[in-house]
């Protein structure tokens, strides 16, 4: 089941959407969306159907700040420069990677006398949040091929719209300030104060070492959300770990350049 989760994330970056909701209505950019679909008959002997569909939002390219993010975005989900027919390039990458995956690692032999078994591969993805400092964008995947469930997992990456930069994890966080427990206990408190609980056997940690500091994080107007994947922390039960952290609780950790940028980016709100 691991070893799934892993293929999934790693077919181009875990493409993807976020299902949560927006956590600001403020657009800064225009955008458009390119989806497509299809059913296709995987293996007819044993009687199994996959379902893919591909769903992504790109900002229009009209200015040099949103030519920046559309193509920095592309090269993302698709680890290429970008070209014209984005939409069939992303698609068809994804299509080769998950039946050659499916070719290497599954006999559906056993289904052969059973009603259509239908697969799906699901990529969607969208921006979280947007100013006109900071851009966090979501990856999301789901698919279901075979098991008791499906599985599903999202990646954000997040960029410095005035620098022209994908924002990596030491652009934002003080690595010497974050080595050790210090940061790490602190967010383990925080996420005890969000779930309402006193123990952290209350957590439903997978074991009680289960909690570390991810990277996966995307901004907000007021805080930083690390995000953890199902199996990561959790049991699937669980679903995705969503662990917000307000800014006042971040600054002695946070580099003094973004530091210096948030003030901004809190100011530059619709509330």
């Amino acid at each position: 089941m691991r070893k799934l989760t892993t293929i999934a994330i790693m077919i181009f970056l875990v493409i993807s959407l976020h299902s949560c909701k927006k956590e600001t209505e403020k657009k800064v950019f225009e955008k458009e969306r390119l989806t497509k679909k299809e059913t296709i008959d995987y293996d007819s002997v044993n009687r199994v159907r996959l379902e893919l569909s591909v769903d992504i939002t790109l900002p229009v390219c009209k200015d040099s700040s949103s030519c920046f993010l559309r193509n920095e975005i592309i090269k993302n989900i698709t680890n290429k420069e970008p070209q014209e027919k984005i939409l069939d390039a992303l698609y068809s990458n994804i299509k080769d990677s998950l039946i050659n995956y499916l070719d290497a690692n599954y006999d559906f032999s056993y289904l052969s006398n059973n009603p259509y078994k239908e697969l799906s591969y699901i990529v969607n993805d969208s921006f979280v949040y947007e100013n006109n400092n900071f851009c966090s964008y979501a990856f999301y995947s789901s698919h279901f091929l075979g098991g008791a469930h499906g599985l599903y997992g999202v990646t954000y990456i997040n960029y410095d719209i005035k620098a022209r930069k994908t924002l990596r994890f030491s652009d934002i966080f003080d690595n010497s300030k974050i080595d050790g427990p210090t940061f790490k206990d602190m967010l383990l408190k925080q996420l005890l104060l969000q779930e309402a609980v006193i123990n952290v056997s209350d957590l439903n940690l997978l074991d009680k070492d289960a909690f570390f500091v991810t990277d996966n994080i995307y901004l907000t107007q007021n805080d930083i959300v690390f995000v953890y994947n199902v199996y990561e922390i959790r049991p699937y039960s669980s679903g995705i770990t969503y662990l917000k952290v307000p800014y006042v609780k971040l600054t002695p950790y946070l580099n003094k350049d973004f530091i210096e940028k948030i003030p901004a980016q809190i100011d530059d709100s619709d509330d």
